[in-house]
């Protein structure tokens, strides 16, 4: 390395030692050779360590540059603004994401106060704000509104932090500046949805209950009170399960579980309970709602007392029993359900075709037992097409698969007909279903 290449400091350091060696050159020239020689050595050592420490300096100082440089683009590109601010508000420190949420130029921004950018009525809760930090000493939130240079407003949360500056300087506050504006009209819309959807509630026949996965119940419509005996306030808050009588919770539990991730409403038949304890048959039909904004999903439950038909069926399987003998001497399987699918009898052609005991199947749902033929998971009996054409009191024929108690998986037809009450509601299904040769 040449004397010019030195660091400014070593090179000032050479002079001062030139100038020092010519006042002592008188010295040196009474110095013995060997004397001399050692001094020289001494020197040169001298020099290599001063040259290793130099560039030991030099890496030093170009990697405190880079960390520097990396710190400035974190702090100029982090997904919030950062400022900091002195004690009379004034911005005194600004980030690039900053100056862009404000519009404004960074060193436009820079000896302005923070204050000239807030909404008008906004300026009380932003100086409540500061005066809490300023009182507290400690980490304080808020959310006002922002002005847009092109007109308009959006939102921001405000968190802030005071510090020291140093000896002798006043406490400054270092502030994140946090876009909320998208999460504040997510916000609002939920609560309009939520508004729109309490008003169907309070509106509809039937109650309504909304629940999240763990099955708690967040909403209740004003219809509960009439049906269940039970006002909204007492509900919220509590397991669903608390409609349902107590030999049937499992039941419901199990439904619950294995319908939590259909996309469309499912339905069944349970035994409920009202708050002073007596017990009636309804039909819960569930269906998800996927929220924005939200990692959850809710379920909304709908509760149709089904006393009435109940009372029909039962008068429907009178006559029924009076002709199980002639039924059981028939080949074809015949089997009555309700019209949520659930079995309510079946003759002796049936347990010969599926393999079960009457009494193994009173209340199961028979999609569970009679599939499509295209293999499609309970859509022989329960597709939209065949429902419909049941409600309008017309009969519907299908080609399937029955699964059978030992496993086995039989090609069955079905031909489906409906009971329908005097003025056109289906009450109970009628299905009667044959093996038919494999394809």
């Amino acid at each position: 390395m040449s004397p010019d290449d030195r660091h400014p400091v070593l090179q000032n350091l050479r002079r001062r030692a030139e100038d020092l060696l010519r006042k002592t050159r008188t010295e040196l020239s009474r110095m013995s050779p060997g004397k001399l020689e050692a001094l020289a050595h001494e020197l040169q050592v001298h020099q290599v360590e001063l040259e290793m420490q130099n560039e030991e300096l030099r890496r030093a100082q170009t990697d405190l540059e880079e960390a520097r440089d990396r710190a400035r683009q974190l702090y100029d590109f982090a997904p919030a603004g950062l400022l900091t601010l002195d004690e009379r508000r004034i911005v005194r420190e600004a980030s690039l994401t900053a100056a862009v949420q404000l519009g404004a130029n960074r060193s436009d921004l820079i000896g302005a106060s923070l204050s000239d950018f807030i909404v008008r009525e906004d300026q009380d809760a932003f100086h409540l704000w500061r005066s809490r930090l300023v009182e507290t000493q400690i980490k304080q939130s808020c959310e006002i509104r922002f002005r847009r240079p092109a007109g308009g407003f959006f939102w921001a949360r405000l968190e802030g932090v005071p510090f020291s500056a140093g000896p002798g300087e006043s406490q400054r506050i270092r502030v994140y500046l946090v876009d909320v504006t998208d999460s504040r009209r997510t916000e609002a819309g939920l609560k309009s949805a939520i508004l729109q959807l309490r008003a169907v509630f309070d509106a509809a026949r039937d109650p309504i209950v909304v629940t999240d996965p763990r099955s708690i119940i967040q909403q209740a419509g004003r219809s509960l009170e009439r049906v269940f005996g039970w006002e909204a306030g007492e509900v919220i808050g509590r397991d669903v399960s608390m409609l349902i009588a107590e030999p049937d919770r499992p039941k419901h539990a199990d439904f619950l579980s294995r319908y939590q991730h259909a996309t469309s409403s499912v339905r069944r038949e349970f035994e409920a309970v009202r708050k002073d304890g007596s017990v009636f048959p309804i039909e819960l039909s569930i269906t998800r709602l996927d929220v924005p904004g939200s990692e959850e999903p809710m379920y909304i439950e709908i509760v149709r007392d089904i006393t009435v038909q109940r009372d029909l069926q039962d008068e429907i399987r009178r006559p029924i029993g009076l002709f199980q003998s002639l039924l059981d001497e028939g080949t074809e399987a015949v089997v009555f359900m309700s019209p949520g699918r659930e079995i309510l009898m079946w003759n002796l052609g049936a347990e010969n075709l599926f393999g079960y005991m009457q009494e193994e199947v009173s209340g199961r749902d028979f999609r569970e037992i009679l599939a499509a033929a295209d293999g499609s998971a309970k859509g022989g009996t329960a597709g939209p097409a065949v429902l419909e054409d049941l409600r309008e009191g017309k009969v519907a024929r299908i080609e399937g698969h029955a699964l059978r108690k030992d496993g086995e998986k039989l090609p069955v037809s079905a031909v489906f007909s409906p009971f329908m009450r005097g003025e056109g509601e289906l009450v109970a299904i009628v299905c009667v279903c044959r093996e038919r040769p494999a394809r």
